[in-house]
Parts: C-alpha cells; sequence; structure tokens
C-alpha cells in the first residue's frame, strides 16, 4: 500500500453496464490490498439498473429481472438501489490506517459530510440525517438512515460498504433526477432549478471528498491487472445467476 501522503487515484469511468460497475469496484479494491493506490471512482449506469445487498433476498426483485430490468448483487450490504439518473462515487483505502478511521459508522460520517460540503457549493443545503441507528428499508432510498445525506429531511445520498484484507470499498448514488422506485427521495434536479453539467458535480464532489481527508488527487486509469480482473469479475461472477441469485 503507498503511503498515505501519496496522492489518491482519481477514476471518472462514464458509464457501464451493471456488471461492468460492480466488477470494477471489487477488483480496485483487491488491488488496493495488493499494494495498489487509494482511488477514488465516479461513474454512471447503462442500462439502469437495480444493485441489490449482499444479503437481500433475490425473491424480492426477480419480477423486477423477469420484466427485463438488469438486477446485480453488491459486494456491500444495505438495501436495494435502482441506479437510472445518477453519479455513482465509490471510495477504496486502508480503515484504520491515518486518515481513514476505523470503525465503519466513523468513515460514513466522514465522506458523507464531505460530499454534503462539495454539494454546498453547488448550492444544496444537505446535512446529515440524526435518524435513529438501525432503520432499514429493502430499498435504500425509502427512508433516511443515520448519517446519510439529506436535504429537507429527504435523502439524497447514502452508501454501503465491504472490507477485505484490511481494506474497505465504500460506494453510494447522488441521483441526479427523481428516481421512480423511491418517491420519498429527492435529487439534484428537484433541488437546483439549473443542474449543473456531471462533469462540475463530479468536480465538486472530488475535491470535497479529497480535501475532507487532506488529500491530493491524480487522474489515472486502472492498471492492466485491475482492467483483466475486472472483466473477469463482470463475466464469471456479476453477469451470473449462481452469484445474482444467491440468496
Amino acid at each position: 500500500m503507498r503511503s498515505p501522503e501519496a496522492p489518491w487515484r482519481l477514476v471518472i469511468d462514464g458509464a457501464r453496464s451493471p456488471a461492468a460497475n460492480m466488477a470494477r469496484d471489487e477488483a480496485i479494491l483487491h488491488a488496493a490490498a495488493r499494494g495498489g493506490p487509494v482511488t477514488l471512482r465516479f461513474y454512471s449506469w447503462r442500462p439502469w439498473a437495480f444493485s441489490i445487498g449482499y444479503f437481500q433476498k433475490w425473491a424480492d426483485f426477480a419480477a423486477h429481472a423477469g420484466r427485463g430490468i438488469p438486477v446485480v448483487r453488491r459486494l456491500t450490504g444495505g438495501g436495494a438501489i435502482y441506479h437510472a439518473d445518477e453519479i455513482t462515487y465509490s471510495l477504496v483505502g486502508p480503515f484504520g490506517r491515518s486518515p481513514f478511521p476505523r470503525r465503519a459508522a466513523d468513515l460514513f460520517e466522514k465522506v458523507h459530510r464531505a460530499i454534503a460540503s462539495g454539494l454546498s457549493g453547488l448550492g444544496i443545503a444537505a446535512d446529515l440525517s440524526d435518524a435513529p441507528a438501525g432503520r432499514w428499508a429493502i430499498v435504500c432510498f425509502e427512508r433516511p438512515q443515520k448519517l446519510d445525506v439529506v436535504v429537507g429531511g429527504r435523502k439524497l445520498l447514502g452508501s454501503a460498504q465491504r472490507r477485505f484484507g484490511g481494506f474497505f470499498l465504500q460506494h453510494g448514488s447522488l441521483p441526479l433526477s427523481a428516481n421512480p422506485y423511491a418517491p420519498g427521495a429527492v435529487s439534484v434536479g428537484e433541488i437546483l432549478v439549473n443542474r449543473p453539467e456531471e462533469g462540475r458535480i463530479i468536480e465538486a464532489l472530488a475535491g470535497a471528498i479529497a480535501g475532507g481527508f487532506g488529500a491530493t488527487l491524480a487522474a489515472g486509469p486502472l492498471r492492466g491487472e485491475e482492467e483483466a480482473e475486472a472483466l473477469s469479475l463482470a463475466a464469471r461472477k456479476y453477469a451470473q445467476a449462481v452469484w445474482n441469485a444467491r440468496r
């Protein structure tokens, strides 16, 4: 693992398939455990799809799959998300090593406070939810959970996390327009009359997250071995029923 003072790698991936997105996040996590860099990645989804938490039941989403909506199981826990018009971030690094806290809740809070700060620079008065701990919904955006990013009490962003070999993967979704499967949530486009370009939103979030941890960013692609592992994981795991319908 590189020293904490080394620049974080910034990966701006654009739109990829559900299987490819989950595979790339996992490949980056594995690479970090082999000495790879802290990585902050931004991406979107084509086609739009459900991602379901690691512990969720496939039967609850089989009807969506039957109607042709892709459903992919995440490596992380939490509730399901319908990924439509949105920006997704992922962050991979060593938990418990500066500047990252050891406790999952502390990491959620630190990242979400940074994201709220970045959104404020875009004119969005975001805060963190003080909802009671332990609230859960089958669809993640149905109700805010403790430390989610909220605006006017409505959920705007939440995250999920997985740990592997001393490292964490945390990723979360920022809706840009109203989500048909989360009517109680809010989106950037519903808050701002003139929605910023996606590139400007990503720039604001990236700068705020890095700043919140005292880090600098250096844009760069995935390494060859990461690309190869991601392609393999997408084909043999995230595109297969043996993984997606395993529970």
